[in-house]
């Protein structure tokens, strides 16, 4: 798993680059009218982050592991991947966000989540 980290690493810019192109040609598909609900068009706005959500679900494995090399450099590209989505300006910052937030929080820090409120200190820093 280290060797595969090590190998990707260096290309991660050029994957979120064809992310975001991919993103591009599927916004730019169809016709003006097809942003309706159930249209073609639509359903592929819909589904416009569904490939950078499947990239970050296979990179994100290395964080599990129990080898904190695995670990250092599973940081070291995810570190990459935010890096290279803010240098391109493109709205998948939003799309990583939303992806974070769904994927990688434990159910009780979850907006909502009634037991939230048992995993924060009191601002005087006493439990």
């Amino acid at each position: 798993m280290l060797r595969w980290y090590h190998t990707i690493y260096p290309s991660i810019g050029h994957l979120i680059h064809l992310i975001n192109t991919e993103k591009k040609d599927v916004l730019s598909y169809g016709s003006p009218g097809d942003n309706a609900i159930g249209s073609k068009g639509g359903q592929q706005r819909e589904n416009r982050g569904k490939i950078l959500f499947k990239t970050l679900n296979i990179l994100k494995n290395g964080l599990y592991s129990r080898n904190h090399e695995v670990q250092g450099i599973c940081g070291l590209v995810f570190s990459s991947v935010i890096e290279e989505i803010i240098r391109l300006q493109s709205d998948m910052e939003g799309d990583a966000w939303d992806w974070f937030v769904t994927n990688t929080l434990q159910p009780e820090f979850k907006k909502g989540s009634p037991n939230i409120g048992s995993h924060l200190l009191p601002l005087s820093g006493k439990k």
